[in-house]
């Protein structure tokens, strides 16, 4: 709009509008507030009492109404783009916009917020599950369990397996049965134990997803290594046997607190004493073959105590736990399973400290945006904590035009 004045009725409500190309538009009384005006033209309107812009010319805006987790990727992906997020009636989760593969900002509040982006490949708008629920938990006491360093939830959400550090414990893993499939709370010791036959410093391990194959991690001095066992009956940790395979990681990484398997198994990820994510390459679910992928994530940044790693079932998300904060960090790879792609977004922590100042082992309940994470605490008394995350609600709107 070159000049002139636009005027209209909201629900019987006068709204104002300032009348230079690109000053703000402020709705006396009316459910939004500051607007800018786009190019000559360009058509401002309201419905539902959402203001959004309709595009009447080339250079007009797209607009998009988040009410679930969804991406929205606007027609245009490059060049100088002005871009309006207004979350006033999101009631839980958040929006974040990536630009070139990078956060570049995510909004867990009720505000509006304009930015101009000047992306050379891409940008894109993602509404988000955000916020914690109130944590469950369950304390392991039907055995002598103690220094907890490993959570993992298997079978579909029926099994549980915590392995102990204790050395008077025998270094043992302890399987658990779920009545309520995920629920920590409806847990009972199964009577199914593993005494760890190969390191007197285990850490965590890892299921492949058909319950016929497992990995941890030594941290034993002399012995850094990653151990492979495969169960002769499917997620019985006692028919573990012996070990079927090893690898030596200590010639690329100093220390391991956990490993997992990434990418159908085609890989292996670790963290190191350095809070440093490596990945090894292998043969699918086979770790003695693996190799270094050189591809690394820093994690000291932001947490510099290293605890346990989980892969969400994409490979678009890494989880990470510390120790220095206690809390669960999100790096997000713009290249699935690949770490070293990967960023990571202060807004998304989940911080656990509230229920255990002692963390040690990670466990999600799986998917794209797993719903639920599962926190040990290797402080007596020894527990697991769930915590629920809480889906997308409400609605939020945005809009992109140059």
């Amino acid at each position: 709009m070159s000049g002139g004045m636009i005027t209209s009725d909201v629900s019987g409500k006068a709204d104002v509008v300032m009348t230079t190309e690109g000053d703000m538009v402020d709705f006396i009384g009316g459910a939004r507030s500051r607007l800018p005006i786009g190019s000559e033209n360009d058509v401002l309107t309201v419905s539902s009492s959402v203001p959004a812009w309709v595009a009447s010319s080339a250079g007009g805006a797209e607009t998009h109404e988040f009410t679930t987790e969804e991406t929205f990727t606007p027609t245009t992906q490059t060049g100088i783009m002005e871009v309006l997020i207004d979350t006033t009636d999101m009631t839980a989760g958040s929006i974040k916009t990536t630009v070139d593969g990078v956060i570049d900002n995510t909004i867990s509040t009720a505000t509006t917020l304009t930015r101009i982006f000047d992306p050379s490949t891409s940008i894109t708008l993602i509404s988000q599950a955000g916020g914690m629920g109130s944590s469950k938990s369950y304390t392991f006491s039907e055995v002598p369990a103690g220094n907890l360093v490993s959570v993992n939830i298997g079978d579909s959400g029926s099994k549980m397996y915590l392995a102990s550090n204790q050395a008077g414990d025998n270094q043992a893993i302890y399987e658990y049965d779920l009545a309520t499939p995920y629920l920590v709370t409806s847990a009972s010791y199964s009577g199914n134990s593993f005494p760890d036959p190969v390191s007197g410093d285990i850490r965590g391990m890892d299921w492949r997803d058909d319950g016929t194959t497992w990995i941890r991690c030594s941290d034993q001095t002399g012995n850094k290594k990653f151990y492979q066992f495969d169960p002769s009956s499917a997620w019985d940790i006692s028919s573990s046997g012996s070990s079927v395979g090893d690898y030596d990681y200590s010639g690329t990484q100093t220390g391991g607190k956990s490993c997992i398997w990434g990418d159908s198994g085609t890989q292996v990820n670790s963290v190191a004493d350095n809070a440093t994510i490596y990945t090894y390459n292998t043969s699918a679910y086979d770790v003695s073959t693996c190799s270094n992928a050189s591809q690394t994530f820093d994690c000291s940044t932001f947490d510099n105590a290293p605890r346990s790693l989980a892969w969400n079932s994409d490979g678009t998300k890494i989880y990470y736990l510390g120790s220095q904060y206690d809390k669960i960090y999100t790096i997000e790879c713009s290249s699935a399973w690949n770490v070293s792609t990967g960023s990571h977004d202060s807004a998304d922590d989940i911080d656990v400290s509230g229920e255990t100042t002692a963390v040690y082992g990670l466990a999600t309940s799986g998917g794209v945006t797993p719903t639920d994470f599962y926190v040990g605490s290797t402080a007596s008394p020894y527990k697991v904590y769930q915590y629920e995350l809480q889906a997308f609600s409400g609605s939020a709107y945005a809009s992109v035009g140059q």
